[in-house]
């Protein structure tokens, strides 16, 4: 009854033309619920990763090398490409020190690394930071 007065308010001939049980709209009803139920799950995991870069390093392991005249690498107090310099890890020019990441950013398209290097913590550029898997920049003298 409910449906033939839905049916008769819908103008439109297609769904007019449909005829269906109430057993049927129910089983579609709970297929609908279950479809928006797993789809809501995959962007739920899917967002639980770093969103910004789609990826989440856990611990990798690496260097920070610099090559630049000024034998320090730019320890930053935020993952952001206006971020004030916290610290400078002294190294010398063409030396790599060993380091871990445990997070990664990215701000206006640049990459941040939130590395431990001797001790000392902070963002670093994706400019110093070598993932144990890529090796040694070829330029690196230790």
């Amino acid at each position: 009854m409910l449906i033939d007065n839905l049916r008769k308010r819908i103008s439109n001939k297609w769904i007019s033309n449909i005829e269906t049980t109430p057993e049927e709209l129910m089983k579609k009803g709970i297929m609908v619920i279950i479809s928006l139920i797993l789809i809501s799950s995959a962007i739920l995991v899917s967002c639980s990763t770093d969103s910004s870069t789609g990826i989440t390093p856990t611990s990798e392991q690496g260097w920070i090398c610099d090559n630049d005249r000024g034998g320090g690498i730019r320890v930053y107090k935020a993952p952001y490409k206006n971020s004030p310099i916290s610290a400078y890890l002294v190294t010398c020019i063409g030396c790599c020190r060993d380091a871990t990441v445990s997070s990664m950013k990215k701000d206006d398209g640049i990459i941040f690394y939130w590395v431990n290097a001797d001790g000392g913590t902070g963002w670093v550029t994706e400019d110093y930071f070598y993932p144990d898997w890529s090796g040694k920049p070829d330029w690196s003298n230790n």
